[in-house]
């Protein structure tokens, strides 16, 4: 059942209860008594009712009575910054639900008139219908990827995968896992995100780790790595000019096909570009033989220009 009225909401168990409801405001009461412990309910309660809350405000407390306030409205009500963004997204229905959460402090000795203290300290009161269909494509599609799914990618980073090889992976085990409704599980960012967003995980991920790559530090890298693989007995060298650089290579197979009556009357090259993030252009110069074009060696420049 999809949760079109505000009271039809899946409260995660043993985490609280439903205080009182009408047709247009529903408050419960949970027993966390932290902001951490809130926002762990937050995720599994976005979970069980498919949506998706983001901050609309806070109030600043002391946390001497209370420790938390804010007000979190859905995310398909999104809010202009008139100092960047100008348009609303394509998510934007101007949805009137919002979750307003107060978490009161739980003092020893108190003079409060709420009976549901000390038990359930925190206050969840939401208030309007969402004016979109939750569980369908166009709505699923724009929610946050799950925390067991962002570990899943970060275990698949380790393992040296790139973010397509990665979500490849990741899309066969949910075929494997959910067989005939794989396609209503792919729909949902929640399992199955967008390439864009492996991407710039991925991104976010390298900067943590490494920083950010400048110019200098990349031809400090391809140099001794160049030199590193000379000492192997590579044929390889490396050339730079500002901050560009040109390699050439010639494996041992390569060398093998310089062999061949044909390496030397027939030569043609095959280009392409976008094989890294610096945009890299590859050059496989290749050679005609009885099975097919042989490689005869590769030049990968980061530009194309011929000053």
């Amino acid at each position: 059942m999809e949760a079109n009225e505000p009271n039809d909401v899946i409260i995660p168990p043993n985490s609280g209860i439903l205080a009182s409801q009408s047709n247009s405001t529903v408050v419960l009461r949970l027993r966390c008594k932290t902001k951490e412990e809130f926002v762990t309910w937050k995720e599994e309660y976005e979970n069980l009712n498919y949506v998706t809350y983001r901050v609309l405000r806070g109030i600043q407390c002391t946390g001497s009575k209370v420790l938390l306030k804010k007000i979190y409205r859905c995310q398909h009500n999104t809010v202009l910054n008139y100092h960047k963004v100008q348009k609303h997204s394509r998510k934007h229905t101007n949805c009137p639900n919002q979750m307003a959460v107060t978490i009161k402090a739980v003092v020893k000795e108190s003079r409060s008139a709420d009976t549901f203290l000390p038990e359930y300290p925190t206050v969840v009161r939401i208030t309007g219908a969402h004016n979109h269909r939750i569980q369908s494509a166009e709505s699923l599609k724009f929610r946050d990827v799950g925390s067991e799914v962002r570990g899943k990618f970060i275990d698949f980073f380790k393992a040296g995968n790139g973010p397509s090889h990665a979500l490849e992976l990741h899309k066969r085990d949910l075929q494997e896992q959910y067989d005939e409704d794989y396609y209503q599980v792919a729909c949902d960012a929640a399992h199955c995100p967008s390439l864009r967003w492996v991407q710039h995980f991925y991104d976010q991920l390298f900067k943590a780790e490494y920083g950010d790559f400048t110019k200098e530090k990349i031809l400090e890298s391809i140099i001794s790595r160049v030199e590193l693989l000379k000492s192997e007995g590579m044929k390889i060298t490396c050339s730079t000019l500002s901050d560009d650089f040109s390699i050439s290579l010639c494996t041992p197979i390569m060398e093998r096909v310089h062999t061949l009556e044909s390496s030397g009357s027939i030569c043609f090259m095959d280009s392409s570009g976008n094989a890294d993030r610096y945009n890299c252009r590859i050059f496989l110069i290749m050679t005609d033989s009885s099975v097919g074009g042989l490689p005869l060696g590769v030049l990968l420049m980061s530009s194309e220009s011929e000053k």
